[in-house]
Parts: C-alpha cells; sequence; structure tokens
C-alpha cells in the first residue's frame, strides 16, 4: 500500500505535471514533423489516435484538477491560475469531442462548380462488377514508409479476387515510346490545358477503337488516319445537324461580328481574353486600369516579303494580328501573334521590360460549327498523314481545318483558352510505362493490383484474407491482368463476365443540400506573395427550399 501511496502522490505532484506537460509539447513537436514526412491520417492514427497518447493526455488533465483542487480556498489572487487551468482542461474536453463526436473532412469545389459531399481522410478501394459496387476499406497512407504489400480482396459472387502488392504514397510516372513492329500503327502523345492548370497528357492509337480518342478535360481528341477521316467527318456533321439551328444561327452571328479573340499573358502573372471586332478603329479597354489595346493589323496568311510582313494572296493560311498597348500618354509597346506560332514573343530593348509577356490569336471561324457554341465541348481531329505528318481538324468549316501541325508545336483554341501540344509521334510503337517512387513532397498515390481467379468456385463473401479457408488463387488468364491504380482514377479489367472496374478514392459523406461556389478571392500583403486572406462567396442549395447565399472568411464559417 506504501508503495501505491507513493506512486500516487508522485503522479499527482506538481513536477510530475510539469514534466508531463514537456513531454506531451516534443511529442507535438515530433508529431509536426512526422505528418509532413508521412502523411495527416498516419500521424493523427499512430501518434494523437494511440493508446499511449491518450493516456498522457489523461494523466495530465487529472494532475491538473488535483493540484487545482490543492489550491483551495481561492481568493481574488488565484483568478489568472484559475483561468489558465480552466482553459487548457477546455481545450483538451474540446478535442476530444471533435475526436469522438465530430467528422474530419473536406469539401473541395472548383469555382462555378458545385458539390454535396464530404471527403473523408480515409482511402477506400472501389470495384465495380454487372452493376454491384463494392467498397474496402484500406490503411496504407497510415504506414506510407511500407511499400511492399500482400493484402487480397474477394469480389462477392464472383470467382475473381484483387491483389494489392505494392503502394507508393508519391509516384512517378515514366512512359517511353517504343518504336517498331507492334502492329497498333500510328501512335501520338498530346498535352492539352487549359492555360489555368497544369496540361494532361495522353497517349492516342490510331487503328485501336479504344485508344483513337479521348476525352480530356473539355475537349474531346481524335487520332485517325487519312483513310478514317472521311467516317469521322460524316459523324462531326451528323452530331452538328442535330443541334439546336436557333443557337447555332445566334452563334454564327456572335461569330460574324469579331475578328477572333486576343488572350494576353501580362508579364505579372495574369491572363485575360478580348475580342478584337471586325471593324472599327477604336482601343480595346483591357482589366488593367489605363492600359488599352489597339490593333494595327489582322492577318490571314501572313508573310515576309523584301519589303516586310503583307498579307499573302494564295499563301497558307498564317493567322496573325499586330497590335501594340496604349497608355495614358499614348503608344507603350508594340507586339505579334501567331496563332500557329504560340510560343513566339517579341523581345524588349535592352534595359527595358514589357507589361505583357505574350499573347494567343485566335481567329473567328468563318461559320458556325459544333465547336463553336458558347460552351459546348471541343471536338478536336488529328489526322497521321504519313511519314510523320500531321494536320489539325476542329470542324469542316474553318478555314484553318487542315493545317499542319508538328511535333513539338502547339495549338491555341479559341474556348477555356484550350492549349494542345503534340509531344512524340511514330508510325508505329508502343508504350513502355515504368511507375517508381519519389519524394515525398509530390503526392501522388499509386495502388499495383494483380487479377487473380480461383479455380475452385465461386466466392460468396467479401474482406481482406487473413487467415483465409485454403483457396489458391492464380492470375487471371486476360492480359494484361495487371495495372497501377492511382488515387482518384480507373482501371478496367475486361473479363468474359463483363468489365470489372477498379479505383482508389476517398471515402464520402453525401449530403442533403449542396454548395454552390460562385467566387473565391485570395488577398495578399502588399508587395509580398504571402495570403492576407481567403472569402468563398457561396449558395447554399437546400432541397426543396429557395436557394441562399453565403460567404465564408476567417473565423466566419457557415
Amino acid at each position: 500500500m506504501r508503495m501505491l501511496s507513493r506512486i500516487r502522490d508522485f503522479l499527482l505532484s506538481i513536477k510530475f505535471g510539469v514534466a508531463l506537460m514537456l513531454a506531451l509539447m516534443l511529442v507535438m513537436m515530433f508529431a509536426t514533423q512526422f505528418e509532413a514526412s508521412t502523411s495527416t491520417r498516419a500521424m493523427k492514427r499512430l501518434i494523437y489516435g494511440s493508446a499511449w497518447f491518450d493516456a498522457g493526455v489523461f494523466l495530465f488533465v487529472v494532475n491538473l484538477v488535483v493540484n487545482t483542487i490543492r489550491r483551495r480556498p481561492y481568493g481574488f489572487r488565484h483568478a489568472g491560475f484559475l483561468t489558465v487551468h480552466a482553459g487548457v482542461i477546455t481545450i483538451v474536453a474540446g478535442g476530444l469531442l471533435t475526436r469522438y463526436q465530430g467528422i474530419d473532412g473536406t469539401m473541395p469545389i472548383p469555382e462555378g462548380e458545385t458539390s454535396s459531399a464530404i471527403m473523408l481522410p480515409e482511402n477506400d478501394v472501389v470495384v465495380e462488377m454487372g452493376g454491384a459496387t463494392h467498397r474496402f476499406t484500406t490503411h496504407y497512407d497510415i504506414e506510407p514508409w511500407k511499400s511492399e504489400r500482400d493484402d487480397v480482396f474477394e469480389i462477392p459472387g464472383t470467382k475473381y479476387a484483387l491483389r494489392i502488392d505494392r503502394y507508393y504514397p508519391a509516384a512517378a510516372v515514366t512512359d517511353t515510346l517504343i518504336e517498331g513492329e507492334s502492329g497498333q500503327g500510328p501512335i501520338l502523345q498530346v498535352a492539352l490545358g487549359t492555360g489555368e492548370a497544369e496540361p494532361i497528357s495522353g497517349w492516342l492509337v490510331a487503328r485501336d477503337p479504344r485508344q483513337r480518342h479521348a476525352d480530356v478535360g473539355p475537349a474531346t481528341i481524335h487520332f485517325v488516319e487519312t483513310a478514317d477521316l472521311g467516317a469521322l467527318e460524316a459523324e462531326w456533321s451528323k452530331r452538328t445537324a442535330q443541334e439546336d439551328p436557333d443557337a447555332a444561327r445566334a452563334a454564327a452571328q456572335r461569330e460574324s461580328a469579331d475578328a477572333g479573340s486576343l488572350q494576353l499573358m501580362w508579364a505579372d502573372g495574369g491572363t485575360e481574353t478580348i475580342r478584337v471586332p471586325r471593324a472599327g478603329d477604336d482601343p480595346l479597354p483591357t482589366s488593367r486600369a489605363g492600359l488599352h489595346v489597339h490593333v494595327d493589323q489582322v492577318f490571314h496568311a501572313f508573310v515576309l516579303t523584301d519589303s516586310g510582313f503583307a498579307e499573302g494572296e494564295g499563301a497558307a493560311p498564317n493567322p496573325a494580328v499586330k497590335f501594340h498597348l496604349v497608355g495614358p500618354g499614348g503608344p507603350i509597346e508594340e507586339h505579334f501573334s501567331f496563332t500557329q506560332f504560340p510560343e513566339f514573343r517579341m523581345s524588349p530593348v535592352e534595359g527595358k521590360e514589357f507589361l505583357l509577356s505574350h499573347a494567343s490569336w485566335v481567329p473567328a471561324p468563318g461559320a458556325a460549327s459544333a465547336g463553336a457554341a458558347s460552351g459546348a465541348p471541343r471536338e478536336i481531329a488529328i489526322e497521321w498523314k504519313g511519314e510523320g505528318r500531321l494536320a489539325l481538324h476542329t470542324s469542316w468549316q474553318d478555314p484553318l481545318d487542315g493545317t499542319p501541325i508538328g511535333v513539338g508545336e502547339t495549338r491555341p483554341f479559341d474556348d477555356s483558352r484550350l492549349l494542345l501540344r503534340v509531344i512524340q509521334a511514330a508510325s508505329d510503337g508502343r508504350v513502355a510505362r515504368t511507375v517508381s517512387k519519389t519524394s515525398d513532397e509530390v503526392e501522388n498515390p499509386v495502388l499495383h493490383v494483380r487479377l487473380e481467379e480461383d479455380a475452385s468456385g465461386r466466392l460468396q463473401h467479401a474482406g481482406l484474407f487473413e487467415g483465409f479457408r485454403g483457396a489458391k488463387f492464380t492470375p487471371s488468364p486476360i492480359d494484361p491482368n495487371r495495372a497501377w491504380v492511382f488515387y482518384g482514377t480507373q482501371h478496367e479489367f475486361a473479363v468474359p463476365e463483363g468489365p470489372i472496374k477498379v479505383r482508389y478514392e476517398s471515402r464520402t459523406i453525401p449530403l442533403d443540400f449542396g454548395i454552390h461556389l460562385r467566387d473565391f478571392q485570395e488577398r495578399r500583403y502588399p508587395g509580398v506573395a504571402l495570403a492576407a486572406s481567403y472569402e468563398s462567396h457561396v449558395d447554399v442549395l437546400p432541397p426543396g427550399a429557395d436557394a441562399f447565399q453565403e460567404k465564408i472568411y476567417m473565423n466566419h464559417p457557415l
């Protein structure tokens, strides 16, 4: 009993309380570094969610309460002492309430879009087959340093199972084009971007019906050989004829009033697009106070002659525009922009910097097309003409259709500030993909999944195999029967019973209402890139009721 009394007195002493407080502070400092090198979920699970950390916090709270009670009777001089201790206890109680009763998740909403679900930190493997969806819980991000895995998930009611044998929290993908007699025909790598986000790249194979087209962001890209171009044109024309005639005529009227659009890329990183009318000599306003654009000349076929630049008669299409910036004191700087050569930039005189970095010129089409209507998705066709020659089509009514595009060239388009770049091309070849680990500075989680099957019969339950009943799984005879599945993407295994779709994604909680983000504002401190405040202007969309507007900002949650 005396020993127990000594242990109790030690645990309730002020010295132990101070030592325990310092120890918890060191643990929290370590947790911050641990989170930066691993993941938030690993930190919460292995440190803040561990039994030993709970025991330490419990002993600290008991020590604090006992030593507070020992100071009775209280007087006015104890007000600060009591306030500090009560505040600590309140913070600990709030943390416990949040941990055991709260929901910790995120709701990413791109500007102009709506969301009605919360993304949780937990990631699951989701399998769809035969109209049924199965979700398997994973804990890979809790141990991101552990790459080798051997987890097997049954797909209920089937003979198939998924084996996860590798997990990388920050993977890098390297695609290598191997030219040769693969029999797949012409192959092409392109990148598509909107000028606001990182370009998305992908591979297109002209003779493979599954890989000859791809939906990338706001566009669909087709890659065909010349012999298949007529069928694509017929299909394209059929879709165009089914468009709303009134909307098409309205689009044609809008386009006919403009010579094109000029996207301005300012030296400070800002961008904007202005419409250039076909007639008129008035300066066009920009978003920059006191700055206007004066268009000097618009070219359909720009050529260089002995006497300078000119409009070429009978020359190949080479759209361009010559313009200059006008300030309060008059002309400031002169610029050129070429549709087929968006990388071209004029160099300022030595010792001077341009306000405008460069510009992209997109001439208006000669007539309306399905892709010209406002809000319509852009369709792009890349024609393989043999011997590495490529031609670009965006409709069969645009005067620029059939213009050549080379490997390494970038082509801008009107809607959404679309930029298409041809990266690689070959008359025949295949792609060898290598996935490797990278530093923890890049978050790109990926699973290596193998499809296996049990020849003895159909599996009847789902779960992680721990002490499984003895069934032996062998690799499925389909090709391919393995794949890298990145977070947020989907891979489809083609089996005789129907496709098996596999995704790796966050668990979500659906909400009974929606949040529409109208506008997001970020204000920075003058002269530095550090953000001073954030504001989200949203519409709340309750079911069966009128929407209402709210502003979310610092210390003012919704």
